[in-house]
């Protein structure tokens, strides 16, 4: 409702609320794949037909990752070749397939293109995700096909994040909807790796079904629309033709209804303050438990000389595979009066840290960044590794000291100490609690009064 709202600044609207809406949607279809994964082991799974539009879906999918498409400088490329623009299976499990193939296309690409490709007729549907990115070995690719094949989820590459989950859950629905058991298929590249399956559609039967009914006579006082089809059960509703009138009284009923929630949730003199802070808790219970030693006062003022405030350049640097937790980061740390860069992975951060040095600031001739804030779990070069390289160069005293805190969706006791004898400062998790970073922040930079 907010994004409709003409009372809402369109920047607005641009920086803030469309990422939330995108972000919501992505959410949406990870939680349906997780609710999903629950119903086939409880053997409850049914797939809910309805006509899919297919390129508007692709499209739709697409979109989700417009930012991180652009950030990240990829292009994506469509070859369709359809007999018929609707399909019809499962719209909500063909999305979600399409997103997970889709995230993991985009985050092992860089400045590349993907490819997505379409076949179509009466019987089924061929989709095809191909990227350009950092792809897998022969060994690796063989697994990872074996693994499709027996249903296991597991990482199959030390490049892979998490833990295969959304991948192994995405086949299963793939064997469902292609009435054949039939898996998804990687096909190594000499550059990057194709995904791609089939699924049945449902379209001749559907009209079989719809002509039958018709010739009955079941027809004649309603509309009806196929639901769910498990195995061979179709379940039926049946829809009673309303009149014009009864139309544009409940139409008018929901108008007046849409517009009143729009000026109850968000006000044309309303001030939103994106920065609004949660209730205060208790210091003692800010950070964990466990904590990383003191370092001396040497070394403390080696890095608080240069203050995060800054108007010229970047002092802070976010590493992360998401783009949309750099994002929410970044939007914190300007209440701070800070600027930051950002990278997809513990390479492209060591590429910054020395082009940083290479490229000093012209008004200020900073070469060094003062805090940098690593997610653990990413491709290339994961956290762990990514510190370990900083704190040998900070060694070396090639670069600046720098503060180097974990920022992780993790928050068990192995991966915190893991985390710390690789050499990280601080650790924060996901998603982050507004005064645990301003205690952070003071603590590390006394200097500012935040």
């Amino acid at each position: 409702m907010a994004l409709k709202d003409d009372n809402i600044d369109s920047q607005f609207k641009c920086k803030y609320l469309e990422p939330i809406r995108i972000n919501s949607e992505q959410l949406n279809l990870i939680v349906g794949t997780i609710r999903d994964y629950n119903l086939i082991n409880l053997k409850q799974f049914s797939l809910k037909l309805e006509e899919i539009e297919i390129e508007t879906e692709i499209r739709f999918i697409v979109s989700l990752f417009h930012e991180s498409i652009e950030n990240k400088n990829i292009k994506i490329e469509y070859s369709f070749d359809l007999q018929s623009s609707v399909l019809v299976n499962d719209k909500v499990r063909f999305r979600q397939v399409l997103f997970q193939l889709m995230q993991n296309a985009i985050k092992y690409t860089f400045e590349s293109s993907i490819t997505i490709t379409i076949l179509n007729d009466n019987l089924q549907c061929f989709i095809s995700i191909s990227d350009d990115g950092i792809g897998m070995t022969e060994q690796e690719a063989e697994n990872m096909n074996s693994l499709l094949q027996s249903n296991k989820f597991v990482r199959v590459s030390q490049q892979s994040v998490g833990v295969g989950l959304g991948l192994g859950i995405s086949n299963q629905l793939v064997k469902q909807m292609s009435g054949k058991n039939n898996s998804i298929q990687l096909k190594r590249k000499i550059k990057g790796c194709q995904f791609s399956f089939f699924i049945k559609n449902h379209q001749l039967e559907v009209s079989k079904e719809f002509m039958r009914k018709q010739s009955s006579g079941l027809f004649k006082n309603s509309s009806q629309t196929i639901r769910y089809i498990s195995t061979n059960t179709y379940i039926e509703d049946q829809v009673k033709m309303q009149s014009f009138k009864k139309i544009q009284i409940q139409k008018s009923l929901i108008q007046t209804h849409s517009n009143s929630q729009q000026q109850f949730i968000i006000s044309s003199n309303m001030k939103i303050n994106v920065f609004q802070d949660s209730r205060k808790q208790s210091e003692e219970n800010s950070f964990s438990s466990i904590h990383p030693p003191i370092l001396s006062p040497k070394f403390q003022q080696s890095i608080v000389q240069c203050s995060l405030n800054s108007d010229c350049c970047s002092r802070v640097l976010i590493v992360d595979d998401e783009y949309f937790n750099i994002q929410c980061l970044k939007l914190l740390m300007t209440k701070y009066q800070s600027k930051c860069d950002s990278a997809y992975n513990g390479k492209e951060a060591l590429q910054l840290v020395n082009n940083k040095k290479h490229h000093p600031c012209n008004k200020c001739e900073n070469q060094y960044y003062s805090l940098i804030f690593l997610d653990i779990n990413m491709p290339i070069l994961d956290g762990y590794k990514t510190v370990k390289e900083l704190k040998n160069l900070m060694k070396q005293q090639v670069i600046n000291k720098a503060w180097c805190v974990a920022n992780t969706g993790f928050c068990d006791l192995d991966t915190k100490l893991k985390s710390y004898e690789a050499g990280m400062d601080y650790y924060l998790t996901k998603p982050l609690d507004q005064n645990e970073l301003k205690n952070m922040l003071n603590i590390l930079f006394p200097i500012n009064d935040y």
